[in-house]
Formats: structure tokens, C-alpha cells, sequence
């Protein structure tokens, strides 16, 4: 009963949504909605796979969008039904996805731990208001509990064809949000390392990798139509198919700070920034060619910071060690006052290395 009124807690914004079919100002962010949706409108006229509108032609989404399960969802539904998606039905796949990841964290763990998590889920929304809407960003939450299922998972001696169909949930999550994806298979393996310890079971590595062999076989087959998509005249820039960036939101995060090189936080900005320093043409942020060019910035940027950087993660490292010997191994002073010279130490080095950044960058600022 617990559980059930859990789940009609976290559905009901969800519904009061989609019935009213509105959504809070902020919650999307509406460039990639609308991208969704085109491809949705392409397919259900006959247009090419995972493609929107591009003068008189078409262009691959990936430009806007960098993972394309909700477009790929967008594609069959205007194949199938003849009329293209809009936001309602989003918020219903966003809707069906939250019951389905809730439901399946009661099934798989023990009536003593539903109870602990139906009560999480009374007082926790798994998508928070700010971000309640048609976009993939409202299943953040949503994919965090599917996660914890799969690592949790692999705990149960089930038979092998069910952690073939968890691996296919896997490619899934990697398909509506690539980084969710990559946090559950971390999780997974801590999973396989502690139980294993624990336990010296080794089918625990077998369901493992049979769980990461099906994910992997479903990622390369979904090569296949897009590299016939590749081959569709209807479609131009090939050349620059798009791919999820990861240092490029590395290279922004550095520029949310005041930092001695002078970086800033935006797509334009960092484009223009990466085109200068390979003296080339600027390129979409989303390419195969800006991941390269941020990729080789971002190394060159930890070389230069060689010295602090040890400092710090040396420091940080051997506070942690300290915590856990401290909260898990044994809380005697005798072993935990050092935790107060590591910590303090860590601060130090992290104030000391704010101070030389904010001197750097004003610096360069008076040059």
C-alpha cells in the first residue's frame, strides 16, 4: 500500500501535466524539444532516418541533439502512427518511464527495503519541479533508479537470458542520456568487485558480462542504420555527424571560474576559442572534430597545472583514506586525528590554488 501510494505521489504532477498539457516555463530546454519534434514531423512524411529540415534538404540531428533515444523514439512514432509526436506525448514517455524504473526498484529488492524506499519516494520527487517537462533531462532522476537496479542485479542468481534483457535496458539508458549510462556500468562493476570480495562467487562476473555483452551487441547494431543514414542523399553535412561531447563540458566547467587562461563557459565561445588555437574554422560544438580539438586543449590544460594538481589530489586522496578508516574501521582518536591535518591541508591547497588562478587571470586582464 505504501508503495502504491509512493508511486501515485510521483505520477500525479506527471499526469496533471500531460492533461493540461502545459509544462513550467525554464524546464525544457526548448531548442532540443523542438529538435525531437522535427524529427518526428520528417518521419511521418517519409523523410530520411533521425533527420530535420535543412533548406530544402536535411541534416542529422545529431548536430542538436547528442543522444538520439528520444529522436529515435520521435522517428518510429511519426513512422507508425503517420503523424508526428508533440510534447504531450513526451511527457507520457517521461511519465512511463518513471513508473516503469519505480516499479521495477519495488520488484527486485526485499519487502523490508521497499518499505525504506516507498518512503524516499513520498517525500523525494524523482524529477524535481524546475525540470518536469517533455525533455529527456526530466529522466536524470528516472535513470539514476534504473541504474541502481541493474548494479543491484546483479546480487540475484536469475537466469542468464534476464540480465541479456538488462543489458538491453543498459543500451537504453545509453541511448536517452549517454552519462547515466556509463554512472550505472561504474556502479555495476562496484557492485561485481564488492560482492565478489565478500563472497568469491564467480557467476557475479559472468552476469556482468553477459549484461555489458548485450548492451555492447545492441550499440553496434545500432550502428547499422546510421551508417545507412549516411548514405541517404537527402542528408548533408556528413562530414560532421555529431557525437556526445565530454571535453567540451569539461573545458566550460573551467570557465564557470575565474582561470588563468581565460575561458568561458559558452558553446560560441569555446568554438571560437578552439578555432584559434588549431587555426581552422570554427565548428559545431556537438562534432567528432570539436571533440578532438577539446580534447587535446583540455590535456594541454592539466600538463600546465602539473604541480598543484598533485598537490591536491595527493591530498584529497589520503583524506578520504583517512575518512573511511575513520567512519568505517575504527573512530579512536588515535586513528582519526589526523583526519583534521588532511582536511585543513586539502582547504589550503584549494584556497591557495583560487588565489593564484584569480592573480593569473587579473593579470591577463591588465595585459
Amino acid at each position: 500500500m505504501v508503495a502504491a501510494l509512493a508511486l501515485l505521489v510521483q505520477a500525479w504532477p506527471h499526469i496533471n501535466n500531460v492533461v493540461q498539457n502545459q509544462y513550467k516555463k525554464g524546464a525544457a530546454w526548448e531548442p532540443r524539444v523542438d529538435a525531437i519534434l522535427e524529427v518526428s514531423r520528417v518521419a511521418s512524411s517519409g523523410g530520411p532516418f533521425l533527420a530535420i529540415p535543412s533548406g530544402s534538404s536535411f541534416e542529422p540531428v545529431d548536430l542538436a541533439v547528442n543522444d538520439l533515444g528520444f529522436s529515435a523514439f520521435g522517428y518510429f512514432w511519426g513512422r507508425l502512427t503517420g503523424s508526428p509526436a508533440d510534447r504531450r506525448v513526451l511527457m507520457v514517455l517521461n511519465l512511463v518511464l518513471l513508473l516503469a524504473a519505480c516499479t521495477a526498484l519495488f520488484a527486485l529488492f526485499p519487502p523490508e527495503a521497499r518499505l525504506a524506499i516507498a518512503v524516499v519516494l513520498l517525500v523525494v520527487p524523482v524529477p524535481v519541479p524546475e525540470y518536469r517537462s517533455p525533455d529527456p533531462l526530466a529522466t536524470h532522476g528516472t535513470l539514476l533508479l534504473i541504474g541502481v537496479t541493474i548494479a543491484a542485479s546483479l546480487t540475484r542468481a536469475w537466469p542468464r537470458w534476464t540480465h541479456a534483457l538488462l543489458g538491453a535496458v543498459l543500451f537504453f539508458m545509453h541511448a536517452i542520456r549517454s552519462a547515466y549510462a556509463f554512472y550505472a556500468t561504474a556502479a555495476l562493476l562496484a557492485v561485481v568487485a564488492f560482492e565478489f570480495a565478500r563472497t568469491r562467487d564467480r557467476a557475479l562476473w559472468l552476469r556482468g558480462g553477459v549484461l555489458l555483452s548485450s548492451a555492447l551487441t545492441l550499440g553496434l547494431l545500432w550502428q547499422v542504420p546510421l551508417k545507412a543514414r549516411a548514405h541517404d542523399p537527402r542528408i548533408l553535412q556528413q562530414d560532421a555527424l555529431g557525437t556526445h561531447p565530454v571535453y567540451i563540458p569539461l573545458l566550460e566547467g573551467i570557465g564557470w571560474s575565474t582561470n588563468r587562461w581565460g575561458i568561458k563557459p559558452w558553446d560560441p565561445w569555446v568554438s571560437s576559442y578552439l578555432a584559434e588555437r588549431f587555426k581552422g574554422d570554427a565548428v559545431n560544438v556537438g562534432t567528432k572534430e570539436s571533440e578532438r580539438r577539446a580534447r587535446i586543449t583540455y590535456g594541454e590544460l592539466w600538463r600546465r597545472s602539473a604541480p598543484w594538481t598533485g598537490l591536491i589530489v595527493g591530498s584529497a586522496a589520503l583524506t578520504a583514506c583517512v575518512l573511511f578508516q575513520t567512519v568505517v574501521l575504527d573512530p579512536r582518536l588515535l586513528y582519526a586525528y589526523p583526519l583534521r591535518l588532511a582536511s585543513a591541508l586539502t582547504f589550503a591547497l584549494a584556497v591557495g590554488v583560487l588565489v593564484e588562478a584569480r592573480r593569473s587571470a587579473s593579470a591577463s586582464r591588465r595585459i
